[in-house]
């Protein structure tokens, strides 16, 4: 078992242009239920690689749900604000605080998005290690 994967760097999706050709703006849902393993801050971030225009995020939240019925979220946290992804980038960084851990349960990043006519990317997640400063 690795335990230190929840605090690495990991790519939990990919977005790319022909995913925006019929609509602009959706809504992505991506499992991170191997990378939920406690309470604590995890954080979300688009990474654009390529293409003319990047992608904007609005509101991201991190949801819970029993493994036996995914449609039955729980919003756990959710974090507010507008992000560009792109050539330039401008606070592209989602916190997402989770409370209490339940081990019974799934858990899943849900991102209000937009992506350009061009554009290539992918979706990182991790969990923020819990450091105390030294006096």
């Amino acid at each position: 078992e690795d335990k230190e994967k929840p605090y690495r760097l990991n790519i939990i999706g990919t977005w790319a242009t022909e995913e925006f050709e019929e609509q602009r703006g959706q809504t992505r849902r991506l499992d991170v239920t191997g990378l939920v393993d406690a309470p604590g801050t995890y954080t979300f971030q688009p990474k654009y690689r390529r293409g003319t225009l990047g992608l904007t995020a609005s509101v991201v939240q991190l949801v819970s749900f029993p493994q036996d019925r995914p449609d039955a979220v729980r919003v756990e946290s959710e974090d507010r604000h507008r992000c560009h992804a792109g050539a330039w980038v401008k606070d592209d960084i989602y916190r997402l605080e989770l409370e209490a851990y339940a081990p019974d349960r799934g858990y899943a990043v849900v991102a209000t998005i937009r992506g350009g006519p061009t554009t290539q990317g992918e979706f990182r997640f991790r969990k923020m290690r819990n450091e105390t400063p030294t006096p």
